[in-house]
């Protein structure tokens, strides 16, 4: 008996599934511009997080007053020698808060680009329903 009912779901399901398929094939809508929008968001999510990680070592070093321990960290030194090449001597404060901004905006940026592929697919799949209809 549950496996009659579970073998029904399965079956339904897989029906779902490929009227889901037949219908976005039949509105062109297509799979790479969809990959690739949740490969841009996937890349967002992870700048979210390193923007997070980040904060932390800021927040630490705003509490004591003190960002020495930056200089000592294997995973900022390549970073505050690039910005002493980029910019010259400041305070470890100015690099990570320039680190942490640029990620930020790198993330929106990014975020943005899949929204707009997403909004491209969408926009398009209307126009192809609207003309099937008509």
């Amino acid at each position: 008996m549950e496996s009659e009912k579970i073998e029904r779901e399965k079956t339904s399901l897989s029906q779902a599934v490929i009227q889901l398929i037949k219908f976005l094939v039949k509105v062109e809508v297509k799979a790479h511009y969809l990959i690739f929008s949740a490969i841009l968001s996937c890349l967002s999510v992870f700048l979210n997080l390193l923007v997070i990680r980040l904060l932390f070592p800021l927040a630490k070093g705003i509490i004591n007053g003190d960002f020495s321990f930056l200089a000592e960290s294997r995973i900022f030194q390549p970073i505050s020698v690039f910005y002493l090449k980029l910019f010259g001597p400041m305070p470890d404060f100015f690099y990570l808060a320039i680190t942490i901004f640029v990620i930020v905006i790198v993330k929106n940026i990014v975020s943005y680009a899949a929204s707009l592929i997403i909004i491209y697919q969408a926009k398009a799949a209307v126009n192809n329903m609207r003309d099937h209809i008509l």
